[in-house]
């Protein structure tokens, strides 16, 4: 399901494909059953085009939450001024959210006042987003990313994350628990946030 509306492109060239083929070779043997069969699959491919544009899988708005959350973190640690049109930091997390460690060790549980916190401590000053992998279904979905963030004077620092993610009634998407899973290629230690 995912797939067939996040990136139908595929089955969208073979209908077109088909489609004209068969409306070719229909009009050639002047077969109208072929002929109309083609028009048919082209019509499938344009209904099949416009459904993903308009259907939003699970894992396309857990992406768009992922970059939500991202600007309202940056946002957070700069106080506010740098994007403020940004969602509320609080909005993309539950009311506790377990931090844990590379290997599931639990570090702590916060919550988006102590993540804005942490963030403004260390002034988190931006954000650059390396590589996103997202698995979604059921109402729950984890999402792996690796990301660059400026801190303090604008040093650099390289960090890997999975962030669980539950979806709540409404659609809404909330990260329950985050497993910090490296920092400048090293494993993260407890307390050093």
């Amino acid at each position: 399901m995912d797939y067939f509306f996040e990136n139908p492109y595929l089955l969208v060239i073979a209908l077109v494909v088909a489609g004209a083929a068969g409306r070719i070779v229909g009009r050639r043997r002047g077969s109208p059953a072929l002929a109309n069969g083609g028009v048919v699959a082209m019509v499938l491919a344009v209904a099949l085009v416009t459904a993903a544009r308009f259907v939003e899988t699970d894992r396309e708005a857990v992406t768009r939450h992922v970059r939500g959350m991202l600007s309202s973190a940056e946002a957070a640690g700069t106080g506010g001024q740098a994007h403020a049109a940004a969602a509320p930091l609080g909005d993309w997390f539950a009311d506790a959210v377990e931090l844990q460690g590379a290997d599931g060790t639990r570090f702590e549980t916060l919550d988006a006042g102590r993540i804005a916190e942490i963030l403004r401590r260390h002034r988190v000053r931006g954000h650059g987003l390396r590589s996103l992998e997202v698995a979604a279904a059921g109402g729950v979905a984890t999402t792996r990313l690796r990301l660059t963030s400026r801190v303090g004077e604008g040093y650099p620092a390289p960090t890997q994350w999975e962030l669980h993610w539950t979806q709540r009634g409404g659609g809404d998407w909330r990260i329950d628990r985050m497993r910090w899973l490296a920092f400048r290629g090293q494993p993260p230690r407890k307390g050093m946030y």
